[in-house]
């Protein structure tokens, strides 16, 4: 356990199939899983533990595994049917971690991100919108929000953000209205079934170098190109089906 530097720790149960046949009974999402009380203190002699990864349901008792890590500088955090409850709690902890690099995944579904299936997604008069709190307190690097997620509300204050992810945003205002050249660090925008921000404004963001927009319309990407032509823009899905 003490020469141990690495760590991903994964709660989401395989799912299962209701019946005896798979082609005529429903399917049943797996489980995901909150972190143990104890795993604080199991962990505890993992003194070079410097990176973690978890995948789970909620955030109780992350402050205090994090706490029991003393080398830990990087957070890989994945939470699932994350409600705006669950995000303000893993908010909370992090928080008091301002050293603590942190990739930070939002799913608002339940489970595994490998399909995009219509039934992975909450029905949103049950569910609604998970709204995220204000994250320019953390040290953000990668933030990926999938399903019914909202951008934080400070999101061009993200000084340290690399890498964004987002899908299913309905409303173009949620980019906000400035241009994104305060994200100096940001060099890659993956961007699905969602509302587009203006082209200008990616156009700022002075290192980013490669965006994956599927659903972007020819004259979109025709402007981003003509504004940052060192952009690499990967083709859109008619592009991908004629080849």
């Amino acid at each position: 356990m003490r020469r141990l530097v690495q760590l991903a720790l994964d709660y989401r149960q395989q799912p299962v199939w209701e019946g005896d046949c798979a082609e005529t009974t429903d399917f049943q999402h797996a489980e995901v899983l909150p972190l143990e009380s104890s795993l604080a203190a199991d962990l505890s002699g993992a003194t070079r533990l410097s990176s973690l990864e978890l995948h789970i349901k909620g955030a109780q008792h992350l402050l205090a595994v994090c706490n029991a890590l003393p080398a830990l500088r990087e957070l890989r955090l994945d939470l699932y049917w994350c409600k705006t409850a669950h995000a303000q709690q893993a908010v909370d902890a992090l928080v008091q971690l301002p050293a603590l690099a942190v990739s930070l995944g939002i799913h608002s579904y339940r489970g595994t991100e490998a399909t995009a299936e219509p039934l992975d997604y909450p029905d949103a008069t049950e569910w609604g919108c998970t709204e995220l709190p204000p994250l320019a307190g953390l040290h953000v690097t990668a933030l990926c929000l999938l399903g019914s997620v909202s951008l934080p509300p400070d999101m061009l204050q993200l000084e340290h953000l690399c890498f964004l992810e987002v899908n299913s945003l309905i409303d173009d205002a949620a980019w906000g209205d400035d241009a994104w050249s305060s994200l100096a660090q940001l060099s890659q925008l993956k961007a699905r079934d969602t509302v587009l921000p203006d082209a200008t404004k990616l156009a700022a963001a002075p290192r980013l170098s490669e965006v994956h927009l599927p659903d972007a319309p020819p004259p979109f990407r025709a402007q981003l190109a003509a504004l940052r032509p060192d952009m690499h823009i990967t083709p859109g899905m008619s592009a991908e089906a004629a080849e």
